[in-house]
């Protein structure tokens, strides 16, 4: 089972040591945003590798350029929901791309150091497992 919580202790906790600088929501969710097909298909709508194309560096990249671009044009529904806990934040495309990226990449790192099957190069290289699993 993807362990989605996990990566949001991670996207708290460096939004939170680093809110001066990065979007705080977009961190947060970019840390969990990257298993949504891997819960997809744990849960039943889909088949296939948990860990799929949204777990590659350019799937990563992808999905965090598009990413950013949503939290940058919804900024204004996360600053009403987070203001009441002191969480509003000024609308940055520094800080969202920022934070996006940072996300998505821990994740990433975290999952290539977790899983023996993780294929983060694909399709130039195959796994940064040590030492090297065959599959």
């Amino acid at each position: 089972m993807p362990l989605t919580p996990f990566h949001l202790g991670v996207g708290v906790f460096f939004g939170v040591a680093l809110f001066r600088w990065l979007d705080f929501p977009t961190l947060c969710i970019g840390a969990m945003i990257v298993d949504l097909r891997a819960i997809a298909i744990y849960f039943g709508p889909f088949t296939g590798n948990l860990r799929g194309p949204l777990h590659t560096v350019l799937g990563g990249t992808l999905l965090a350029g598009l990413f950013a671009v949503v939290m940058y044009k919804t900024k204004p529904f996360w600053n009403r929901l987070g203001a009441p806990f002191g969480l509003a934040q000024e609308r940055s495309r520094y800080r969202i791309v920022a934070a996006s990226l940072i996300g998505i990449y821990s994740h990433l790192i975290l999952d290539a150091i977790m899983h023996a099957d993780k294929q983060p190069l694909y399709p130039h290289g195959k796994s940064l497992a040590w030492p090297p699993v065959s599959l």
